[in-house]
Formats: structure tokens, sequence, C-alpha cells
């Protein structure tokens, strides 16, 4: 883990390609996104399997992108204030962070840019997120006026720098994968960019040099760069 300058800026590299993703926001369904994405469970297996064993907010899983293996370290969170030390740590630590809200309770998407996002760039000004709509199935039978609408997601991604928007709906699995992927590309294009940035300032271009690997291969990985998806 490397800091520069202000301590609360902190980039973790990656290592082994291993990622850590951690899920941030109100009661908007964090447990159940990290849950049925670990172990490929629906809504209805997820709350059945929680009854009968004690879910510790941790998982991980391994995950194949654009010909390269990722094994994705995933972290839930506690609300409560007295949770905030852990919390803290984990911001510091985690690769990437979805800041989630759910579309049905517009409330929850205030909240991100209210607590959450000033929580998170207080432990660690650098961090780097993805914005993630759940419960997008919640929109059936619903009047516009009472949920999130994509425009409005949309706008708020922008608003707060994260490096994508994704709605997803655990019930019917729609974009569960799609949002682990989005944080994958996100962080390893980050990576690269450090270690771009890094070539350049020491002026180092030999063959050895790392830079001349991340720029050849960052080309792929840029056609993915920050999409939204509604």
């Amino acid at each position: 883990m490397e800091q520069r300058g202000n301590r609360s800026h902190i980039t973790t590299e990656i290592e082994e390609n291993q990622i850590k993703i951690i899920a941030v926001g109100d009661r908007v369904g964090k447990t159940s996104l990290l849950y049925s994405f670990v172990h490929n469970v629906t809504a209805e297996e997820f709350h059945w399997k929680l009854k009968q064993q004690k879910w510790l907010g941790v998982g991980e899983k391994s995950m194949k992108l654009d010909g390269t293996e990722y094994s994705l370290l995933t972290w839930d969170t506690f609300r409560e204030e007295s949770y905030l030390p852990v919390r803290k740590l984990f911001y510091q630590e985690a690769h990437c962070i979805l800041f989630c809200f759910a579309v049905d309770k517009p409330d929850t998407l205030k909240s991100i840019e209210r607590i959450w996002l000033p929580e998170v760039k207080a432990a660690n000004s650098g961090a780097l997120f993805i914005l993630v709509g759940t419960r997008s199935d919640k929109r059936v039978g619903r009047c516009l006026h009472e949920c999130v609408s994509g425009d409005e997601a949309r706008s708020s991604r922008w608003k707060i720098g994260a490096e994508a928007y994704v709605e997803c709906s655990v019930k019917s699995q729609e974009n569960v994968t799609v949002v682990f992927e989005e944080a994958i590309r996100a962080s390893v294009m980050k990576q690269k960019q450090a270690v771009l940035n890094n070539c350049s300032l020491n002026n180092n271009h030999s063959d050895s040099c790392k830079c001349k690997h991340a720029s050849a291969s960052s080309a792929n990985s840029s056609q993915h760069s920050s999409c939204s998806i509604s």
C-alpha cells in the first residue's frame, strides 16, 4: 500500500491479481448483492441460507475477465457508528468501493452524497468507486416519481466522480456480475495509470520498466472505461 502526500490519499497495489471490493450504503441490499455474487444464489436462496449460517460479511471468488483470472475479496459493512473504525480500515485497503443505493428509495441515493462519500473521502481521498443501484426490479408497477430514474442516477454518478453506474437486481440476477466486472476494470485501469505516472516521474523507460507493459495492455481495457448501465 502506497501513500503520497496527504495521509488520507492511499493507493493500494493489486498483488497477484487479488482485488479487494467493499460495499457501503444504507439498508439497500448490499449483503444480498455480495452474497449472491460470491455464492451464486438467488435472492430467495440467500434469505434461506442466511438463516442457516452466520454470514460474516467477507467473501472470495475467482473471476475471469478480458483473458485474466482475478481473485475478488469482498467486504460487507455495518452502518452503526461503533463500526466506523473498522470501515475506515476497509476504505484504506480496498481497491474499489461500491456505493450502493436502492432505486425504489430515493433517500438512499441522497445518503451517498451526504453521508457515505464524505466518510470514505475522509479515510481515503483517492478512493476509487462505482455507483450501484440495487433492487432495479422494484421499478415494475411503480410510478416514475417513486423511484430514482436512470438519468438522476447517472447525474449523481458524475457529481460524485464514480467510475461507472450499474443497476442490478439480485431477485432477477440482472447485472449482478456486471457490477463486479466494472469494479475489476476500474481497479486495473487505475493500477496501470499509476504505473505509467510513476515511470514518467522517474524518467525510467528502460526495457524493464513496467509502464511499457501497462501501456501496451491498456488498450483493451480502455474500451470498457466508465460505462453507465440502466
